[in-house]
């Protein structure tokens, strides 16, 4: 990808606790009618089973899911060393890894990093699911998770620290009051964007109804496919700039002639 990028290109990606992605995960995607296995069936199963054997016994791969995204190979779940090296070049790609459990913080800092007024990153959360439609997660189910998933825990704990000494180097009151801020901004966005929220979506996630004639801002906010419709108009601002790109062209060619 980086072929496709301005070299000055800001690199920021984003990292959830693992047990509590997994359990997201495991709902969102069906898995215990996959696995024909309730949550806490599944838990007791990894209990008694080797990592290996639950990976390759699950039809989607769930384990390790963020280091997998970010590019490691499932080969190297288990070396310590190959992880090592792993998060050593996530920090060295990435100016900036935030962390699902503290958002607001997150997009505080990522205002920062781009120069960006603060209302820039007010959102309307999406694909958020109820509580009662969430799997508890003990104690000892964290424990066992985070077994399953030692890649992702790893990788978490590192950017966690630095995700602290990123927090405090901008200044704990200062972020404190930039949070409240942000949040009078989400609030003031629900307010104007939103006319109803209702848990209908998949796997319970709520589905919100954007106010009439609250405009297209509002639209892109509350959609839960707005990429696509975001895509569209960027193919459309390509298809504009090919079009003049053509003319210049040719207009150079008949001067040649």
């Amino acid at each position: 990808m980086n072929e496709f990028m301005y070299p000055d290109v800001m690199r920021v990606t984003v990292l959830r606790s693992p047990p509590e992605r997994f359990e997201s995960h495991f709902a969102y995607t069906r898995m215990s009618e996959q696995l024909k296995l309730s949550w806490p069936q599944f838990l007791q199963w990894v209990k008694k089973t080797t990592n290996r054997k639950i990976v390759q016994s699950m039809p989607l791969p769930l384990c390790n899911s963020m280091s997998r995204d970010l590019g490691l190979n499932k080969s190297k779940f288990e070396s310590e060393n190959e992880i090592s090296e792993f998060i050593q070049f996530i920090e060295e790609e990435f100016h900036l890894v935030m962390i699902t459990e503290y958002l607001e913080a997150s997009l505080v800092l990522l205002a920062d990093l781009m120069s960006w007024p603060l209302h820039y990153v007010a959102s309307i959360g999406k694909r958020v699911r109820s509580d009662t439609a969430r799997n508890n997660i003990s104690d000892e189910d964290r424990r066992t998770l985070l077994r399953l998933n030692h890649a992702d825990h790893r990788l978490y704990e590192h950017f966690l620290a630095i995700f602290r000494r990123r927090v405090l180097e901008y200044g704990f009151e200062r972020m404190a009051a930039d949070v409240q801020r942000l949040n009078a901004f989400n609030i003031a966005l629900d307010k104007r964007c939103v006319s109803a929220r209702v848990y209908k979506g998949h796997a319970n996630t709520g589905v919100y109804r954007a106010k009439a004639a609250s405009g297209r801002e509002c639209k892109y906010l509350t959609e839960l496919k707005a990429w696509r419709m975001l895509k569209e108009e960027q193919v459309s601002r390509l298809a504009l700039i090919k079009r003049l790109q053509s003319l210049i062209a040719s207009t150079e060619a008949s001067s040649l002639d």
